[in-house]
């Protein structure tokens, strides 16, 4: 299981969204390796995508599977 799907799978959480609340966009940027006006960017999308939901600083995963296969693929 690569890292991106560690963080969908959160087990110390008890759910994937609830692990987001003690991220910030600077420390979800990191994780990925990109800088984060691109993190920014790309949750962004997702949310147009319907995958993601940005309430504030809260980000929730809406599509689980979906979110699984942009990990699985990269």
């Amino acid at each position: 299981m690569s890292e991106n799907q560690n963080i969908v799978n959160c087990k110390e959480c008890k759910s994937a969204s609830l692990c987001f609340q003690y991220l910030s966009r600077q420390d979800i940027a990191d994780f990925a390796s990109v800088s984060t006006e691109s993190a920014i960017k790309f949750t962004k999308e997702f949310e147009k995508g319907g995958i993601l939901k940005l309430e504030g600083k809260e980000i929730k995963i809406v599509d689980k599977d979906k979110m699984m296969e942009i990990a699985e693929r990269g």
